[in-house]
């Protein structure tokens, strides 16, 4: 049974999560600035969902306090826009960020690919003969796919 912290994988031998990661995220590097960009657009799509409820709710006060009187439908619809305007930035924040970060693991596998095809064709044949072909390109088609 694994520890905390590691994880089995398909060789029976144990690798420690944290070092895994640490690894990955060396590997992963060149992609900082742009998953930097989609964290920003996250948070920025986050806020702007959060500040469409509020808008609604002033939308709602201002009906509710012309239902005795007069309603002003000019201040309402100016609201109204800017409560569309708020939705459509928070959907294109969100629809952003989601679109990065699937050309980012998209990209992140490719290289890993081949990089490790590149690392199959340098193996020794003595490793290639003694090792069946399938438990070598079972493990590292299995990690590459756990990342995707």
């Amino acid at each position: 049974m694994p520890r905390p912290g590691e994880m089995p994988v398909g060789t029976g031998e144990k690798v420690d999560l944290g070092s895994a990661l640490g690894r990955l995220a060396r590997y992963a590097h060149r992609y900082a600035k742009v998953v930097l960009l989609a964290v920003v657009l996250a948070v920025a799509g986050a806020v702007l969902n959060l500040m469409g409820p509020g808008r609604l709710g002033q939308i709602s006060d201002l009906i509710t306090q012309g239902i005795g009187g007069t309603i002003d439908i000019t201040t309402i619809g100016r609201m109204g826009a800017i409560l569309a305007v708020i939705y459509l930035l928070g959907f294109a924040a969100n629809y952003a960020q989601g679109r990065i970060m699937a050309d980012v693991t998209q990209d992140l596998t490719r290289d890993m690919r081949r990089d490790m095809t590149a690392k199959i064709d340098r193996l020794p044949l003595r490793y290639l003969d003694s090792t069946p072909q399938g438990d070598t390109l079972s493990l590292m088609s299995n990690d590459v796919d756990s990342v995707g």
